[in-house]
């Protein structure tokens, strides 16, 4: 009897240990994630106000913390009204300056590990000084920036560039998510010209990190609203279109707050949720709006979110 006990359970972890090593996701059982969430309304400055972007912020962060059980920290970082902020019951959160996003990006660095996933989601302003034609260096367009907030009626600018060379401190793998206008220029297409009217006459949607951001940046993914010479809309139920569509791709009912997973086909058993897989369901069901396209990184190897 004890001996059929026991290849009973050899047998068992036999099979246990197969599934894991034929998952694409080895490190799956052992991560952690990690979330900066920033969202600003420009409440307390120049820029126009944006009604949705705290919202889009917070509930972002709560569709990653239910989809990876809770194992994952979050980092709010918010403003400028406060009342938006507490109807969600949260106290713990910074204002949307680059020193505090900076502090946030420091404090995950301190805690991630190279097993773990860290998402960086922005919902604001982003502008360019010439968003027709811009120039790359390093792979890069060089004055893509998001507005953060300062101590006056004005903003700062937090370079695209710095952004990625601040994420790079942190160990493991990165995603960013970029819900502002011209966001597409922190993914600039591999071998084609920088002309944005090769843009409007071809069916190019998903835009490939060049050999400079490849080799400089191998672990960082990233997601965006828009091209980089197109706005991001915020029309939209409580969300800014690209957001909206994003939760709805991930189950995310954002009409309510009691109960608001749902779950798709993108989140259900023996599944994996994978960077292109998000990107296709936000493509094909509503996140292309003329002339607003979503666009999203791609390499040799994809970036695996969930397995379910």
């Amino acid at each position: 009897m004890r001996k059929k006990l026991l290849l009973t359970f050899i047998c068992l972890l036999l099979i246990s240990l197969t599934l894991i090593s034929c998952s694409s996701d080895p490190y799956a059982q052992n991560r952690k994630y990690h979330m900066i969430a920033v969202g600003y309304d420009y409440k307390d400055s120049a820029p126009t106000d944006l009604s949705k972007d705290i919202d889009d912020a917070v509930q972002v962060a709560k569709c990653f913390e239910s989809l990876s059980g809770g194992n994952i920290d979050i980092h709010y970082i918010l403003g400028s009204d406060t009342s938006e902020i507490s109807k969600y019951g949260i106290t713990d959160y910074s204002s949307p300056t680059t020193a505090n996003i900076q502090s946030a990006i420091n404090e995950v660095m301190e805690t991630a590990m190279g097993t773990d996933i860290t998402v960086f989601y922005f919902s604001g302003h982003g502008d360019s000084a010439n968003s027709s034609k811009v120039s790359y260096e390093n792979g890069f367009t060089q004055d893509l920036f998001l507005a953060t907030q300062n101590s006056g009626h004005t903003y700062d600018e937090y370079r695209i560039t710095d952004l990625f060379e601040d994420l790079s401190t942190i160990p493991g793998t990165k995603l960013i998510i970029l819900d502002s206008c011209y966001s597409g220029g922190a993914l600039p297409p591999n071998n084609i010209s920088s002309d944005s009217s090769l843009y409007e006459d071809t069916d190019i949607f998903r835009v490939f990190l060049n050999s400079e951001i490849n080799v400089a940046y191998p672990d960082i993914f990233a997601l965006t609203a828009s091209s980089y010479y197109t706005t991001s809309s915020s029309a939209g139920y409580h969300h800014s279109k690209f957001t909206s569509v994003l939760l709805k791709a991930l189950g995310w009912d954002d009409s309510s707050l009691l109960n608001p997973y749902l779950g798709t086909v993108l989140c259900k058993s023996g599944n994996e949720v994978t960077l292109s897989s998000l990107y296709d369901w936000i493509y094909n069901n509503g996140g292309v709006y003329h002339p607003q396209r979503p666009v999203a990184s791609s390499t040799s190897a994809d970036l695996v979110l969930f397995t379910f």
